[in-house]
């Protein structure tokens, strides 16, 4: 219960702070290794750039969610990118290991958050409330966000409460990939 205190006042003091002068310094003119900063992993920063779009993108492992995230990420490349790239399995495992405030604040401050790998970790009413907070202060800010999953909406809210679906739903539309395994089939 102290940790869900603790990262709603994290929420709370991200809306007095939105941003911090180093993220300032390159909205204006984003650094060559961008990508790498965002979070895009390096398997994706080749990947040609697709439209943005608040999907929450579902399917099977390997049908392509995590490269059509990239793809959309790598579309707002310019002078004013605020986005973020999240394995969401590591970063619930950096904020567990350090219970690094900033962990979370970084993310919260963010135009744009790619949630990647949504139901892959163990999920626990903590894991449940960090996800919560994140895709809340998303909502409530109308922000932008992008969602990969193995889940079905309906999945979602089992695991994660209804709230948070709702939420997801009301800013991601559904983009389902039907491909089989990509990478078993190289």
């Amino acid at each position: 219960m102290e940790s869900m205190k603790a990262i709603t006042n994290l929420v709370k003091e991200n809306m007095k702070n939105s941003t911090k002068a180093e993220e300032k310094e390159w909205v204006a003119k984003p650094p060559d290794d961008w990508e790498e900063k965002i979070g895009i992993p390096k398997r994706f920063q080749d990947v040609k750039p697709a439209e943005w779009k608040n999907n929450l993108i579902i399917g099977p492992a390997g049908s392509g969610k995590s490269y059509l995230a990239a793809q959309m990420v790598k579309s707002l490349k310019g002078p004013r990118i605020n986005a973020i790239w999240v394995n969401v399995p590591k970063l619930l495992f950096d904020f567990r290991r350090d219970f690094d405030r900033e962990i979370v604040e970084r993310v919260l401050r963010k135009d744009y958050v790619v949630l990647d790998d949504l139901g892959a970790e163990h999920t626990t009413d903590w894991v449940a409330g960090v996800i919560y907070i994140i895709v809340n202060s998303v909502w409530e800010n109308q922000k932008n966000l992008a969602v990969t999953s193995n889940l079905k909406p309906s999945e979602i809210g089992k695991r994660f409460g209804d709230r948070l679906a709702s939420r997801i739903l009301d800013i991601c539309k559904v983009q389902e990939m039907k491909d089989k395994d990509r990478r078993l089939e190289k």
